[in-house]
């Protein structure tokens, strides 16, 4: 079982096993302001809680990026969260893979220069409903993991293979 997530305030995540359906889904963390531990808090339980119901074999996350603007909170609450995913994965003996942004934007768009509407269109053309924008890029790390650790399996995620028919 494969569990892809975006993290961020509001976590998309996409789940299943390399030769089935994935599922999508999220949820917000609250907002905390400059308190970067209750973030950090609320993230862990949040991660460890779905972990539990999903059982994953390998999870993976987009890396985070940042523009330069940010501030240093939001710097630190991301990768933060980032870490945090990485010690639940730790305690718990599951494989943890990090996906840079512009492979999970080319896996389903076919550019790594694809805008978020993009990464959603994408989405919907291979017959998924993602609610929010965080469900479509946790999608598009499910696939490039699932393109890498499972060739086999890769060709019917491949965009030309969908119109409008889910996996």
């Amino acid at each position: 079982m494969i569990l892809a997530f975006d993290l961020a305030t509001q976590t998309g995540y996409c789940y299943g096993a390399h030769d089935e359906c994935p599922s999508l889904g999220h949820f917000r963390l609250p907002k905390t302001g400059e308190d970067v531990g209750a973030f950090l808090d609320a993230g862990e339980r949040s991660l460890d809680d779905l972990m539990q119901v999903v059982k994953p074999t390998i999870v993976c996350f987009e890396a985070p990026i940042l523009p330069p603007t940010t501030a240093i909170r939001t710097v630190r609450k991301l990768h933060g969260l980032a870490g945090m995913l990485e010690l639940v994965c730790h305690r718990r003996k599951v494989e943890c893979v990090e996906v840079s942004v512009t492979a999970v934007k080319k896996v389903l768009t076919g550019s790594g220069a694809a805008k978020k509407e993009q990464m959603v269109e994408a989405a919907r053309a291979m017959g998924f409903d993602p609610r929010v924008e965080d469900e479509a890029d946790a999608l598009g790390v499910w696939i490039a993991v699932v393109r890498a650790r499972f060739p086999q399996s890769a060709g019917r995620l491949d965009p030309m293979n969908f119109g409008g028919h889910r996996p």
